[in-house]
């Protein structure tokens, strides 16, 4: 065989192969999960009093005395891409009043009015009745998804209304698109 016919063999073997690669499915984008664990949360006072403590952890679960909200940062570690979910995991020994989780974007531009509100961008809610075990609650409904880390801070709330809503943390699942 000639080497220019070998040569238009090697060829025409490396474009199949290109080929090949172009018109094989795409996975799905990898998803990044972060996990923020109950023991990350601090209170904010108030509503608390000034000398009150209002939670006790136990094996890594925030038990509250009293109606309390928690902050955690969320550290997206990739700007631009999209939260798909927020999951809110707990224990409810009460079937009168839920455990909201909210995920909340606090945009900044120089300038501007600092004391503006957060936007919320997802809200999860404990499920009712009495079920004396881990729970999780998901939402896929986000507002504002896309992550810009250059002009916002992030941030996980917990609002417990009263006792027997215990909380063991939340998740945010990003990625670069959405399932």
């Amino acid at each position: 065989m000639s080497a220019k016919v070998g040569s238009f063999f090697r060829a025409g073997f490396i474009m199949l192969g290109l080929a090949a690669g172009w018109l094989t499915p795409t996975s799905p984008a990898k998803a990044e999960i972060i996990s923020i664990s109950a023991v990350d949360f601090a209170l904010l006072c108030p509503p608390c009093g000034t000398s009150a403590q209002n939670y006790t952890f136990n094996n890594g679960l925030l038990i509250p005395s009293d109606r309390s909200i928690f902050y955690a940062a969320v550290p997206f570690p990739t700007n631009g891409q999209k939260v798909c979910s927020f999951t809110l995991v707990y224990q409810d020994i009460n079937a009168g009043n839920p455990l909201t989780a909210r995920l909340l974007k606090k945009a900044f531009a120089v300038g501007s009015n600092a004391t503006g509100a957060p936007i919320v961008m997802a809200t999860a809610v404990s499920a009712n009745g009495v079920v004396n075990t881990v729970r999780k609650t998901t939402t896929t409904t986000i507002n504002q998804p896309t992550i810009t880390k250059q002009s916002a801070f992030y941030i996980a709330q917990i609002d417990v209304q009263t006792i027997n809503t215990n909380f063991l943390g939340v998740q945010v699942d990003s990625r670069a698109t959405c399932p």
